[in-house]
């Protein structure tokens, strides 16, 4: 992606300069102006050269954070955000407690035989209880490989296992020493696998594939954890992380009905082969019908073993009823601390192994059942009167309903059940074809190429041709006036065009995400801050133009605002109709043709440069009072001093002459500056309407150079300029 950038903007450069050396060059041209024009590109291209060269220095003189410190702000925002993960998915906002999710040895008979097989090779199967959540990092670090694998039903709770692994691995760290951490302690990293692309991977050697995989990881960490490129891979070479995947079987596309597609799990085999290959301690999840499956995919290199070898694998087992029963009361229970009456009907069932027992055995269903009856005037007890498979419908048919009624933000912005339905299912489509279509994951939602769900080429076409249109008719408006300026300005601008449109059809540009999460921290506001500050400086001084710079990001705030205000949007709309009564009359006259005052002034200067073209003869030279500069480009004459207007001459900058007369710097400076000039020779002399807005600088004023402009005369005007020739 970054090779590619550097490659069309690197060519939209030359392009650009071959284009403006092409239109400027005139065989009949002396040396001097020929030398001039080659100057161009030569200039251009060397900027572009010490601009790449002054950012590679830069990043070589940036300091280099500690490993140590890397890999403890590493844990701490992988803590962070399986903690996130855990409350979210529980479904509570206070301490957290999950359901107690036991797990065992595959004993025999429950896994199927063709699995068990495999499991032989390398560990003993007795179906032994190995332990629960709650001491699930103890279980990994008796492992002497650091290679465990869990396996379980559908929505048996793997992804929260894992999840709990990482808090409670990433936990003992804080009670390692700050100064200096072991070099075999290494931070778990929650990962999804159906996110991962090896690429093709038929006739790959496993080798090439670990490759590709640490690859994969690194990009993982400077993506989802904005860690600097060199320090990822620093972490994955220095075997620094203990990669906790999950998702093996969500990889590649679901199983069609006639079950064509099971034995195409190419891209979950490639990964296995991977860490095969690696040896390096991992943990993976897995659903244990889908392990059996990818161990039976076809086209396995002769003598590879179809499951991740020399490691420990545990199965998730079934809640019992006890353990669902302290769930509930964990969440339901009153001031005596019992499980609230609503409930307790449904427990009693559960405790004398009621058929509702194989629903809500399962921790996915539990969570359902939860979220559906969290509303005190609900009664779980309707449960009571259903068949298993009417429970599993009737709790998955009412969970965005509760969870909408519940969810602040959705009350917030007046989203209804429906509207929510209505765009998963949206996203649900988009999904399923682009799994058939694409051989991708069914779970894998890839942000940058949701576009897609409104048909194929519309959204590209879009952004593509308004930004490109656009710059073409400047483009081309600005290029037949013929000015070296313009023209300049027309090649950034087609440049620009054709940039935009190429990464506009490149299914490969992602979409940044705007964090808003950078303004909470020290260190967002800290770069914020320096970016204006790098902006401000490069004028020198502040003043109120330079608060354009700012209009991006507050322009950004405000929509971001515009967004949540709900049902007040309409005020705010409103609002806009004040600045729009201001400032839409002058655009309309802009749009008609008609004189805009925006413009008036360069109008102005043009009308001026025509009148002295007309007046000048081959080789004149001509100078500028007051503050337009651009007459000497639209007349195309030499400047016949250094001073090309009036700042160096009255000491009074552009952007003051209206309000201020006294110099800015010592008077002495003026006063060489105008005896310099005084001693040139200038054939044609503009004067523009300085005295108009203040009179105490017109040219008539200054004793020191009455008698030089006594040599000239007037021989044409504009309405804001008078020029005058040398007698």
């Amino acid at each position: 992606m970054a090779r590619g950038w550097l490659v069309v903007t690197g060519m939209s450069i030359v392009a650009g300069c071959a284009l403006l050396t092409w239109s400027l060059w005139d065989p009949g041209q002396n040396g001097a102006a020929q030398a001039t024009v080659l100057a161009l590109p030569v200039g251009v291209l060397s900027l572009a050269v010490s601009m790449v060269s002054g950012w590679l220095a830069w990043r070589a003189l940036q300091p280099v954070t500690a490993p140590d410190q890397v890999v403890r702000d590493l844990a701490r925002a992988v803590r962070d955000d399986r903690q996130r993960f855990l409350d979210q998915a529980l479904g509570v906002t206070w301490q957290t407690r999950p359901a107690h999710v036991t797990f065992t040895d595959p004993g025999l008979g429950s896994v199927p035989a063709a699995i068990e097989s495999l499991l032989l090779n390398w560990q003993n199967v007795d179906g032994g209880e190995a332990g629960s959540i709650d001491d699930v990092a103890d279980l990994y670090l008796r492992q002497p490989g650091g290679r465990l694998v869990v396996l379980g039903t559908p929505g048996a709770g793997k992804t929260v296992l894992l999840s709990r692994l990482v808090v409670d691995l990433i936990d003992r760290l804080g009670t390692l020493p700050a100064d200096d951490l072991p070099v075999e302690v290494k931070v778990p990293v929650w990962l999804s696998l159906p996110a991962c692309d090896l690429g093709d991977v038929q006739g790959v050697s496993s080798d090439r594939l670990a490759e590709r995989l640490k690859a994969w990881i690194s990009a993982r960490l400077v993506e989802d954890y904005d860690l600097p490129p060199a320090a990822a891979a620093a972490l994955v070479d220095g075997h620094r992380l203990l990669p906790v995947l999950d998702g093996l079987d969500e990889m590649d596309p679901v199983p069609t009905t006639d079950g064509s597609a099971r034995t195409t799990r190419l891209r979950a085999l490639a990964v296995l082969r991977a860490l095969n290959a690696s040896r390096i301690p991992v943990v993976l999840a897995c659903r244990h019908l889908d392990y059996r499956t990818i161990s039976q995919t076809p086209g396995q290199p002769a003598g590879s073993p179809p499951v991740l070898t020399d490691a420990r694998h545990v199965m998730l087992q079934p809640l019992q009823a006890k353990d669902i029963i302290g769930y509930l009361t964990d969440r339901f229970h009153g001031p005596d601390g019992r499980l609230r009456a609503r409930w307790q009907p449904l427990a009693d069932a559960l405790a004398q192994g009621e058929p509702l027992m194989q629903v809500l055995a399962n921790p996915w269903q539990l969570f359902l059942a939860v979220t559906t009856y969290t509303q005190e005037n609900s009664d779980p007890g309707d449960l009571l009167t259903m068949t298993p498979d009417q429970a599993e419908a009737h709790l998955l048919a009412n969970l965005i309903t509760a969870v909408v009624e519940h969810n602040d933000t959705a009350v917030a912005r007046g989203w209804t059940a429906g509207d929510v339905q209505r765009w998963l299912t949206t996203i649900a489509d988009h999904q399923h074809r682009t799994s058939i279509e694409r051989g991708m994951s069914l779970t894998e939602i890839r942000v940058p190429e949701l576009w897609l769900i409104c048909g194929r080429r519309y959204p590209r076409w879009i952004p593509a041709l308004i930004p490109a249109a656009g710059c073409l008719v400047f483009a081309g408006l600005t290029w037949t006036t013929g000015d070296l300026i313009y023209r300049v300005f027309s090649a950034a601008l087609l440049t620009f065009g054709g940039v935009g449109f190429y990464f506009a059809f490149d299914a490969a540009t992602p979409l940044n995400r705007l964090d808003w999460s950078v303004v909470h921290t020290s260190r967002g506001r800290r770069s914020i801050r320096n970016h204006l500050a790098a902006g401000v400086a490069a004028g020198m001084r502040f003043f109120p133009r330079y608060y354009f710079l700012l209009l991006p990001a507050v322009v950004l705030m405000a929509a971001r605002g515009f967004t949540l205000l709900g049902h007040g949007r309409a005020f705010v709309a409103a609002l806009l109709l004040i600045p729009l009564a201001r400032f839409g009359p002058t655009y309309a006259t802009a749009l008609t043709g008609a004189v805009w005052r925006d413009t008036e002034m360069d109008r102005d200067s043009r009308a001026a440069a025509a009148l002295i073209r007309e007046a000048s003869r081959p080789g004149d030279t001509l100078f500028v009072w007051g503050y337009r500069p651009e007459i000497y480009v639209y007349a195309r004459l030499s400047a016949a001093s250094m001073f090309l207007d009036s700042q160096p001459l009255t000491g009074v900058p552009a952007d003051r002459y209206l309000t201020q007369s006294a110099p800015v710097e010592q008077e002495e400076d003026p006063r060489k500056n105008r005896a310099e000039l005084a001693g040139t020779r200038p054939t044609i002399v503009a004067i523009t309407a300085v005295a108009a807005g203040n009179p105490r600088l017109d040219i008539a004023q200054y004793p020191d150079l009455r008698a030089w402009f006594a040599q000239y005369r007037q021989v044409a005007r504009t309405h804001n300029t008078v020029i005058y020739r040398r007698q």
